[in-house]
């Protein structure tokens, strides 16, 4: 746990140290006269681009150097890499296009499969901690979120999942950020090249069309409740659905809640959906696409943790919508304009992710990434 904290420290004072450069730079420059190159915007952005390196560094070599973490670690990946390695083809391999062409060139380049764990860790943190810097008005809590919702543990069992969904959060920028507007085709590109490593994250290329929805946002949170309260009743309905799709084994499966199971994340996405409607009216929310998006986002996060026996996978479907939270809660809370309750919006949504990551991962082991271990042997 010790190498977590240290590197999760490191990461978010970092994202401070480059949100202080964003907004002071120029006020030190002139303050300490400097001028010419120091004072230019060329050395600002270099600045910037350097801290956040450094924030990313830590966890990335953390992940990247790890050895036998985890249960997909040893059943999933290791026999994958040897199998498509031996030449299985894209068919025989059962893995998607990335991850197989990823494996193979680092086996034509005669790496083995601690590269493979190597160049995945550098691809989630590095597309995270780009969309965190790029998006969000507080990088410093964007990485501590980063670590609290979980994205961080997880992604090292769920390594092409989670490759896949660092691509689609660094796509959150073509969904209507700032004063631009949506771009479909381009967002559409993320979304496929995140699909390359997992067909899961197809899921998201419909979704898109929430940025333009702007009904009472009422409306959908009430269609949810009242679906969920006829949960027993569509059971069947759902099973024959799911059996239509290529998903059918899954059903009934160690990936299928076969009873309704209410876990502990749905306190804290209900808690941002109610912090988001209370805001919606507030400083233009209601007429930002991507604040649409976040909210009908955690919308669905909702119903899939209250109708888990109806979706096969739905944890692993929730993983990618709650990292949404981690640019929403920030654009949630600026929309207040009380400093103090501000911060305290922040710090509560920080605290109950935080204690469910401390306990979950922490306490419980889920994800096997503690105790940690290393190729160097250390941990």
């Amino acid at each position: 746990m010790v190498y977590y904290v240290a590197a999760g420290i490191w990461a978010v004072l970092s994202a401070l140290g480059t949100q202080m450069v964003r907004k002071h730079y120029n006020a030190a420059c002139t303050k300490l006269r400097l001028r010419g190159v120091l004072a230019g915007d060329g050395a600002r952005k270099l600045l910037f681009v350097c801290l956040a390196v450094a924030s990313a560094l830590p966890l990335a070599l953390l992940s990247g150097l790890r050895y036998d973490v985890g249960t997909d670690y040893s059943y999933t990946y290791i026999p994958a890499f040897d199998t498509i390695a031996a030449g299985a083809g894209l068919g025989e391999s059962r893995m998607e296009p990335g991850f197989w062409l990823l494996v193979k060139g680092i086996q034509l380049l005669g790496g083995g499969p601690g590269w493979m764990f190597f160049i995945s860790s550098l691809l989630v943190v590095g597309f995270f901690v780009a969309g965190i810097y790029r998006l969000s008005p507080l990088p410093w809590y964007g990485m501590a979120l980063f670590l609290l919702t979980q994205a961080y543990f997880i992604s090292m069992n769920g390594v092409r999942q989670y490759m896949g969904l660092a691509i689609i959060f660094f796509g959150f920028a073509y969904l209507g950020a700032g004063d631009k507007k949506p771009c479909f085709w381009r967002w559409a590109l993320c979304v496929v090249a995140g699909a390359l490593f997992h067909y899961s994250n197809l899921l998201f290329l419909p979704l898109f069309f929430w940025v333009y929805l702007k009904a009472n946002p009422f409306v959908g949170a009430a269609a949810v409740m009242l679906v969920s309260a006829f949960n027993n009743q569509l059971y069947d309905l759902a099973k024959w659905l799911v059996f239509l799709t290529p998903y059918s084994a899954y059903w009934g499966s160690a990936f299928h809640a076969s009873a309704l199971v209410l876990d502990a994340r749905l306190a804290i996405h209900l808690l941002v959906l109610l912090l988001a409607l209370c805001y919606w009216r507030k400083n233009g929310n209601a007429e930002k696409p991507m604040y649409r998006f976040f909210y009908y986002c955690t919308l669905f996060a909702v119903f899939l943790s209250l109708n888990q026996n109806l979706v096969p996978l739905a944890p692993r479907l929730a993983w990618g919508l709650e990292m949404c939270q981690i640019l929403f809660l920030p654009m949630i809370a600026f929309s207040e304009e009380r400093r103090w309750l501000r911060w305290v919006i922040l710090a509560a949504a920080a605290l109950a992710w935080g204690q469910l990551c401390y306990h979950q991962i922490f306490v419980l082991g889920w994800h096997e990434v503690n105790h940690y271990q290393n190729i160097l042997f250390l941990g």
